[in-house]
């Protein structure tokens, strides 16, 4: 998993120095929504309750503008964020909450297309894949009849009743939003993560869903 991390980390930063010659650099930060469906084989289905919750991000972005016409623009982004989850698992048949504190390195890219309206600011909508690394987290799970509940720290790996949860996230996100003349900028998006996380048991399966607001401001990098 180090290996793999190792990995996807140089290649975001080849991209990222791609780009580092063009426009601007993007500071962000702003509020989230996450989605995380927790599902058991049947005849467990008492479980079968999404763990959701706030949270927060926040990071850079650069863009590189691939092609230009008068008013219109494509664009390619690139960024690297810090993503903090609280999400919560309630399970009303049982008057119960399990909790999963979680914080995420984000590197998500976009193409964008981009119109500039009559006020010389600019709408867009893009989209691009996304991939995420689990890097810190905590947990609670409630006491249920004989089973014992409590705290505990969040085991990153890949080996079944060892490790909790996969850290390597990845699937696609979508994004739309409105950039000012003066560079503030304000944007929409959601990522749809593809992989099953969840190692600790069997016939057991956790997916990552985000919806995220985010208000940053474009510092130009080139006249």
């Amino acid at each position: 998993m180090q290996n793999q991390a190792k990995i996807l980390f140089t290649i975001a930063f080849c991209v990222i120095a791609y780009v580092a010659g063009s426009q601007n650099l993007v500071l962000s930060a702003g509020g989230s929504y996450s989605m995380i469906p927790f599902e058991q084989a049947a005849g467990n289905s008492f479980l079968n309750e999404s763990f959701v919750g706030p949270g927060a991000h926040g990071g850079a972005f650069l863009e590189g503008t691939l092609k230009k016409k008068r008013k219109e623009e494509l664009v390619f982004s690139i960024g690297l964020l810090g993503e903090y989850k609280m999400t919560t698992q309630k399970i009303s048949d049982y008057n119960i909450e399990n909790k999963l504190n979680l914080i995420y390195v984000n590197m998500p890219a976009y193409l964008f297309y981009r119109y500039k309206l009559r006020s010389r600011s600019k709408v867009y909508v893009g989209a691009g894949p996304y991939v995420s690394y689990g890097v810190s987290g905590r947990g609670e799970v409630a006491s249920v009849g004989e089973m014992e509940g409590g705290q505990f720290k969040i085991t990153w790996g890949s080996t079944e009743n060892e490790d909790y949860m996969k850290p390597l996230d990845y699937g696609v996100s979508a994004k739309a939003g409105y950039r000012s003349y003066g560079g503030f900028d304000i944007s929409a998006s959601y990522d749809y993560g593809f992989p099953d996380v969840f190692v600790l048991y069997k016939n057991q399966s956790m997916k990552h869903r985000a919806f995220r607001l985010t208000i940053g401001y474009a510092l130009p990098l080139s006249d």
